[in-house]
């Protein structure tokens, strides 16, 4: 073999050799980078709600510090640990016990609530240095760190009592930023009676005191659904000013047939009077003249299948429209029924977006923790989840609901001297009478409160009315 040959061939090997050897450096580089991604992921995204999960048996170790207070938004503390400096840490207390049950949760037989997803901050000893200092001197328990919520005792209060054992669910929220100022469930149960309801607590399948209808209770959203619609006839139609409607209490949509509450018959509607009498034969006029594409887009823009970002479980609003869903899924949906189905929360969320000039904001319950010196720590800042609807199409919406409660459904809402935006709502349900439903915020001129409200069974919203009435009076009155 030539010796040109032979260098040809040593060429060749050299040249594929290294080939291979970027193919395996490439290979083992993605796979590295793939691990740091995992892991990265995990510290950032997963790691909250694993150290926060009542199973973790890690976060269950003993621990020679008393866990921390939870604290109302005027520093009422709502949660404490008993001491005694002969036995130690003794039980966890819950000084308004049901009154606060859905948002603290309670710690034992797992943990829910407040107790649940900030459990690794209450166990946590901040300045622990000085904490052992202070216990070796005057014998003062260490203590981890203490949680303020946004909630406060007395509004909080006053929601339970306007609730008063109707099962159903209330939220009240700042809508510039997100704040949960209350939030109340029924039913609901003693967390300081744990050892002795727990076998009756789980066995109850009807009640589900449990669950926290606020952010877990899925419903049909009945009318106040017409927010939404409303919204997809501003963006989507034509004039939406110059859409009008015949509406004779009932109508007929390619066979299927949709009545007005009542069946009353509105006459010639306009956007404006149909959302003030609650008009549903125009709004499905409106879905139809709109489509089932179009209207999914205005639903998914306002948070429906996507997570809410709160600081406690929530559930997602679920929103089914789509080609396959014909007229009968279409006029459905534009009134709140059909496969539609929000939580309270959400509600509150969206509300809160008309009164914030079409912006959404991350709903939190936890605005900061408090080391066991009493540095505050982990504070909350207001986030937007987006921009659901338009300056101008919130100012409609604004405009559309001051109607409502001026000269139409909502009128017994009324406070003299302050614009009140509202949307009744009824939602049909299969199981028993209507739920129902009252969304509102207020002054509408200048947002300081949104107010979501679902009550079961009651067979409409008047109720609902009244309630929202008081809470807005108690907080508008400061």
């Amino acid at each position: 073999m030539s010796s040109e040959k032979k260098l040809a061939e040593t060429v060749n090997h050299t040249l594929k050799l290294r080939k291979n050897i970027r193919h395996v450096f490439w290979l083992y580089f993605v796979m590295f980078a793939l691990l740091v991604g995992n892991i990265a992921y995990f510290v950032l995204a997963e790691a909250p709600a694993v150290v926060s999960n009542p199973f973790n048996h890690r976060m269950n170790a003993a621990t020679d510090a008393l866990r921390g207070y939870i604290i109302d938004s005027g520093g009422y503390a709502l949660a404490h640990t008993l001491w005694c400096a002969e036995h130690g840490a003794g039980q966890r207390e819950y000084t308004l016990g049901r009154d606060f049950v859905h948002i603290v949760g309670f710690d034992g037989f797992g943990r829910s609530g407040v107790e649940a997803r900030h459990n690794h901050s209450l166990q946590s000893i901040s300045a622990e240095i000085l904490q052992r200092a202070d216990n070796l001197l005057t014998g003062a328990p260490k203590r981890g760190n203490s949680i303020v919520l946004t909630a406060n005792a007395d509004l909080q209060r006053l929601v339970v009592s306007e609730l008063n054992r109707s099962r159903g669910a209330i939220v009240v929220m700042e809508p510039s930023t997100g704040k949960v100022l209350a939030m109340a469930s029924y039913p609901d149960f003693d967390p300081n009676q744990l050892a002795e309801n727990w076998s009756a607590l789980i066995a109850d399948s009807y009640n589900t005191p449990l669950l926290n209808r606020a952010t877990q209770g899925l419903y049909p959203p009945g009318s106040v659904f017409k927010v939404i619609t409303a919204s997809a006839a501003y963006r989507y139609l034509e004039d939406y000013a110059a859409f009008t409607h015949d509406c004779a209490g009932e109508a007929f949509f390619g066979g299927y047939r949709i009545q007005c509450y009542n069946a009353t018959a509105h006459g010639t509607v306009d956007l404006a009077r149909a959302f003030a009498v609650s008009c549903n034969t125009y709004f499905a006029a409106v879905a139809m003249e709109v489509g089932s594409e179009r209207m999914a887009d205005v639903a998914e823009r306002a948070g429906f299948g996507a997570g809410l970002g709160f600081d406690l479980v929530a559930v997602t609003s679920s929103f089914v429209l789509n080609e396959g869903s014909g007229t009968s899924g279409i006029i459905q949906t534009a009134i709140g029924q059909g496969r539609t189905v929000v939580t309270p929360l959400h509600m509150a969320m969206i509300t809160s977006a008309v009164a914030n000039g079409g912006m959404m904001m991350r709903p939190y319950v936890v605005d900061h923790a408090l080391t066991g010196i009493g540095r505050q720590t982990a504070k909350t800042m207001p986030r937007a989840a987006g921009r659901v609807f338009e300056i101008s199409e919130a100012a409609l919406l604004t405009e559309i609901m001051v109607q409502a409660v001026t000269d139409g459904s909502a009128h017994p809402v009324r406070i003299d001297g302050v614009a009140v935006a509202a949307k009744t709502g009824t939602a049909q349900n299969a199981a028993g009478d209507d739920h129902g439903w009252f969304v509102a915020f207020a002054p509408a001129d200048s947002p300081r409160v949104a107010v979501a409200i679902v009550l079961e069974h009651s067979g409409g919203p008047r109720r609902a009315m009244q309630m929202t009435r008081n809470i807005l009076l108690d907080i508008l009155s400061d």
